[in-house]
Parts: structure tokens; C-alpha cells; sequence
């Protein structure tokens, strides 16, 4: 037969066990048979297993809270087992530094099995890094002594994690000199970590020393040429602690010396510090005196001269002069003027306005015929002068009639020719006087021309007679300019007259159209017998019985007969020739012997009158 079923004696969990199987049978005659058994044992569900957390960074400060994680064993069919682990524990509690921490989770699975325990790493990281901050910047004087410092530094954390410390004594990069100059003081640090800190510094400007002064040498007066020589004075800062800064200035040097050899001279040093520094430049007053006069010699000069200006010239060019300075001597001459002299007297003077002088005569004006004479033709009554009517029309000998503000004067009157008018009979007087007066546009005209003065009338000849008034008795003849005022000048100079004491002198003045006239006696003698001179304008003239000597004018005045246009026949007289010069001129322009009032136009109403009047006119001198 077979046996009934088997039993379990149980069934066991997930935890496994032994398991009884019993059989039992009933023979077929009813009678039990002895059970049988076996033991089944049931092995226990897989060890569970549990996973740990991923390794993890946190802040420090930041480590989490003891934790559980799941286990299972991933069965089924009655054999799983899950459960939780106990809480982690850690291996350490990291300070402010930080570093790695175990987390380790433990288990029993419901069988009263140990999982295999499982851990991560968590690394805490360390607080962060302290900073510290420097001292302000500053500047300090020169000499001060610098002393090492610390600083505080921080992280400025809590919760555990604040790192708090100083830095190390400061050092400075250097210790500048009197010059001064930037110093970088630098702190740093080591944190209770090992690590270290960044670097901070400030900068220390030192000042440099104060800047060093001088002082100028006194004031000093020196004479002329005696300018000391350049030289060096002391600097100083008067500073101590090893600030002070000491030298010598540049050699000096002076103002330009003064030219006028007396005067300020700024004598100025200069000097530059051993920082590089220019100094303030001090000066000092030199005074230069000179109260030597100079030394004057007089020269020679001319017997005379016509002008001051010239006389005055020649003085200063005579006059040698030596001064105990070598600047510039100023020459300069006063004059007093008489009659007969010119009295120079030539000063030279320094530029220190010391001077000294010398003295010089020479006779006013080297003109020794000195004369005044009236042409009645000329003569204004209104003015008291002449009018130089044939200067203005440019028609004197060697002017360009072109230039006449009188259109008919350069239309129809002829040039004239270059020289003194006086080359012809009946005077055939061939002195070279006025070759060069005229002006430089007229025909003919030579190299060099001098233009008439404006005042000039016309040329008269000028004869000196010695002991009589007989032409026998002529010794010198020149011809002359007359001026508006009568004043008679020798444009040239006209040699071989000698006067001499013993003697006795007349002068004779001859015109081109007017009577000749004569001194009426001896001629004056001034300025110690070397001058012969007459003033015909004042008084008449010779004038012997039954003849005529000069006009006496209305304004009181005396002039030369106008009208005696004729003189190779009637040379002594005015008369009816003279009105057939004047006829045959008639209606002519220019330089004509026919234009008796000199308007450099002859006509009737003014020339023909003037000879009406003056006709019969007889002069007593002799002239050839």
C-alpha cells in the first residue's frame, strides 16, 4: 500500500530552520504501521545588502545628521527581507580646518544576521581663508623710525568655523635716506591650517629732508675792474637725525658787467641738493663805482668853420680822451657863439657821468667877406625879404625849368646853363662857383648837383679893393649866392685873399641887372683883422657928388638900382640901352638881364616901370 500524505511539522519563514516529514499508513487490515520521518532543513533568505550614500563635499560646519538607509535582499516568494540600517555614525567631527569624515551605517536583518556594514567618504571642506587688511597708506617725515606691526585678520565665519589670528610682524621693503621715497611695509600670515593668507601691503611715502638754504654774501662795493672772482658758499638743511643734507652752492656767476663800467652786478649762486633738488638761487648786490674822470687831451682844428655843427665835429674828432674803465666815452661839445668866434668846449664823460674837458676857438664861419645887400627888383615892401621867384621857377643856372609850377616858364623860357652867370663881358669873371648847383634832371648836368637853398635869390659878384677904390686896387673876386634876407654866401671856396692889418679894405657888389655899388668907405674889420664885412641893407652905399649910390626904400631899407640891364656900354648907368635890353626880352620866360623885377618874366607893366623909374641913375664907382 502506500502511506497517507506526509506532514510538516512546520513551515518555516525567511529566517529557513529544519522542517519535519512524517508519514503514516493503515495497513489494509486497518492497523497503523510505525510512522517514519525525515528532517528538511530550509536555508535562511540571502544576507540583505544595503547601499551607501554617495561620497559627498560639504561646507565646513555643514555635516549632516546621523541617517538610515534601506537594505533589502531582493527576493520574493515568502524569502524577501528589507529593513532599514541604524543610524550612520561618523568617524570624527572635523574642525574650522575640515578634511574627510566616514559615515558608516550598521544592520540586523530580521533573522538576527550582521549586513555587511557600508560607508562613504564626506569631505568637509575647510573655512574659508582669512583676509586681512592693511593700514592706510601714509606719509611720514624724514627720520622716522619705522617699527615692524601685526594686523588682525579673520574669515569673519562663526558656527565653529571662524578662523581668527594676526599676521607676523610687518618688514619693509627699505629704509630710505635723506632723499625720502616710497616703503611698502608688507604683512604675512599662516592660518591654523597651514594655509597662507594673501599678502597685503600699504604704501609709506617718506618725505625727503627739508630743501637746504643759503645765504648769500653781504653786499659789497667794488671799484671799476675790481669784480671778485666767482665763488662757492655753504648749504645747509640745519636738520639733524640723518636728515641733514649739506653741500656746496655752483661757483657764481654775475650779471652782465655793466657797460657803463659803474653800476649793480647781481652776483647769484645756484646749487642742487644730493636729492636732485635745485636749491633757491640767493644773490647779492655788487656795486661798481667809478669817480675817476676821464683823462682829455685837445687836438688840432681848422682856423674856422661855416656851421657850429661842423666846428663842433671837428672838436670832438680832435679830442682823444682815456678813462681808468673800459666802457664807452660819451663825447658832446657846447658852443657859445659870437660875432667872430665859435668857443667849443668838448666834454667826455664816462658812462659814471664823471667827464672832463677841453676848450678849441675857431673863427665863426670861413667866410672872412661877410656881407648883406637888398636887389631892388626882388624886394617884397610886405616881407622886408626878397622873393626868390627864379629859384621857385627853376630857372637859375643849372636848374630843369620842367620843374616850374609855372606851365609857360617850361614851355617857352630856355635852360640855363650850369655855372655862375658872371663868365661873360663885361665882368668875363671865370671862377668855377655854382658848376655844381642846379638841379640833377637838367640838361648838362654834371656827376654830383646840389640844389640851390630854397632862400636863394640870385649870384652877385662879389670885389675886394685894398688901399683905394680904383679896379687898380682889386685883389680877390668871387661870386656869391644872395638869400632872401640879402645875407651873401660863397658856395665855393674862393682863394688868395690875406688881409693884413696895415691895410685898408672896400667892397664891391655887382648884379647881373642892377647898378653896382660900392662900400662908402673903408669896409669894417672884425674879429681881429681877419674878417672884412659890410651891411648894405642899413645905409647907402658910395655916392660921390652928382651920382647915385643904392634906393632907399619905403620900409626904410637900402637895395641895389634895379634896371641896368645893359653893362658892357653903360655898365655905370642906368639908361635908354637898359630899355632896349629890356625891349628885346619882351615877353620872354626864364633867366633874361631884361627881367629888372626878377619874376622871371619880362613885360612892361612890371620891368618896363621899374627901368622908367630908375632911368638916368649914374653910379660914381669905377668898375673896369
Amino acid at each position: 500500500g502506500t502511506s497517507d500524505l506526509s506532514t510538516y511539522s512546520a513551515t518555516p519563514n525567511a529566517c529557513g530552520g529544519p522542517v519535519t516529514e512524517t508519514w503514516t499508513a493503515t495497513d489494509v487490515c486497518g492497523r497503523p504501521l510505525t510512522s517514519v520521518s525525515r528532517i528538511i532543513t530550509v536555508s535562511p533568505a540571502a544576507l540583505p545588502t544595503m547601499t551607501a550614500l554617495a561620497a559627498t563635499t560639504v561646507a565646513c560646519g555643514g555635516l549632516p545628521a546621523p541617517s538610515t538607509i534601506p537594505f533589502t535582499n531582493g527576493l520574493s516568494g515568502g524569502c524577501e527581507i528589507s529593513g532599514t540600517s541604524d543610524l550612520s555614525t561618523f568617524s570624527a567631527t572635523p574642525n574650522s580646518c575640515g578634511g574627510p569624515v566616514t559615515e558608516t551605517w550598521t544592520a540586523i536583518d530580521v533573522c538576527g544576521r550582521p549586513l555587511a556594514s557600508v560607508s562613504r567618504i564626506i569631505t568637509v571642506s575647510p573655512a574659508a581663508l582669512p583676509t586681512m587688511t592693511p593700514l592706510a597708506d601714509i606719509t611720514v617725515a624724514c627720520g622716522t623710525v619705522f617699527t615692524a606691526s601685526t594686523i588682525p585678520f579673520t574669515n569673519g565665519l562663526s558656527g565653529g568655523c571662524e578662523i581668527s589670528g594676526t599676521s607676523n610682524s610687518s618688514t619693509f621693503t627699505s629704509t630710505p635716506g635723506v632723499c625720502g621715497g616710497p616703503v611698502t611695509e608688507t604683512w604675512t600670515a599662516t592660518d591654523v591650517c597651514g594655509r597662507t593668507l594673501a599678502t597685503v601691503m600699504r604704501i609709506i611715502t617718506v618725505d625727503p629732508a627739508a630743501l637746504p638754504t643759503m645765504t648769500a654774501l653781504a653786499p659789497i662795493t667794488v671799484d671799476c675792474g675790481s669784480l671778485p672772482s666767482p665763488g662757492t658758499i655753504p648749504f645747509s638743511n640745519g636738520l639733524g637725525g640723518g636728515c641733514e643734507i649739506s653741500g656746496t652752492s655752483n661757483l657764481s656767476t654775475f650779471s652782465t658787467f655793466p657797460s657803463s663800467g659803474c653800476g649793480p652786478v647781481t652776483e647769484t649762486w645756484t646749487a642742487t641738493d644730493a636729492c636732485g633738488r635745485p636749491l633757491a638761487p640767493v644773490s647779492r648786490i655788487i656795486t661798481v663805482q667809478d669817480v675817476t674822470p676821464p683823462v682829455v687831451t685837445a687836438g688840432t682844428i681848422a682856423s674856422c668853420y661855416n656851421t657850429v655843427a661842423a666846428a663842433e665835429a671837428a672838436a670832438i674828432a680832435a679830442t682823444t680822451a682815456t678813462d681808468n674803465c673800459a666802457a664807452a666815452l660819451s663825447y658832446s661839445a657846447s658852443t657859445n657863439t659870437t660875432s667872430c668866434d665859435f668857443e667849443i668846449v668838448v666834454t667826455v664823460t664816462d658812462q659814471c657821468s664823471n667827464s672832463s674837458s677841453v676848450s678849441y676857438t675857431t673863427l665863426n664861419n670861413c667866410q672872412t667877406v661877410r656881407l648883406k645887400v637888398f636887389l631892388e627888383g626882388p624886394y617884397n615892401v610886405g616881407t622886408g625879404l626878397m622873393d626868390p621867384t627864379l629859384n621857385v621857377n627853376h630857372v637859375l643856372p643849372g636848374q630843369d625849368k620842367l620843374l616850374s609850377p609855372n606851365l609857360s616858364v617850361q614851355l617857352a623860357a630856355p635852360f640855363t646853363p650850369f655855372g655862375q652867370p658872371y663868365n661873360i663881358a663885361p665882368w668875363s669873371y671865370f671862377g668855377t662857383e655854382g658848376n655844381n648847383y642846379g638841379d640833377p634832371s637838367s640838361p648838362s648836368a654834371p656827376g654830383t648837383v646840389i640844389p640851390y637853398p630854397a632862400d636863394v635869390v640870385d649870384w652877385v659878384l662879389v670885389t675886394v679893393r685894398k688901399d683905394g677904390i680904383l679896379p687898380a686896387n682889386n685883389i680877390w673876386t668871387c661870386a656869391g649866392l644872395v638869400h632872401a634876407d640879402g645875407t651873401v654866401t660863397f658856395p665855393d671856396f674862393c682863394p688868395g685873399l690875406v688881409f693884413l692889418n696895415t691895410s685898408s679894405y672896400y667892397l664891391l657888389v655887382q648884379h647881373r641887372n642892377h647898378l653896382g655899388i660900392l662900400t662908402p668907405g673903408l669896409a669894417s674889420m672884425t674879429c681881429n683883422g681877419q674878417v672884412v664885412n659890410w651891411d648894405f641893407t642899413t645905409s647907402n652905399s658910395y655916392e660921390p657928388i652928382f651920382r647915385y649910390g643904392q634906393k632907399h626904400l619905403s620900409t626904410g631899407k637900402w637895395a641895389m638900382h634895379a634896371a641896368n640891364g645893359e653893362q658892357i656900354t653903360s655898365i655905370a648907368a642906368i639908361s635908354s640901352s637898359d630899355r632896349t635890353v629890356w625891349k628885346a626880352f619882351q615877353g620872354a620866360y626864364g633867366y633874361n638881364i631884361g627881367d629888372y623885377n626878377m619874376s622871371a618874366f619880362t613885360e612892361s607893366g612890371g620891368d618896363e616901370s621899374i627901368w622908367k623909374i630908375n632911368q638916368n641913375k649914374t653910379s660914381g664907382v669905377i668898375f673896369y
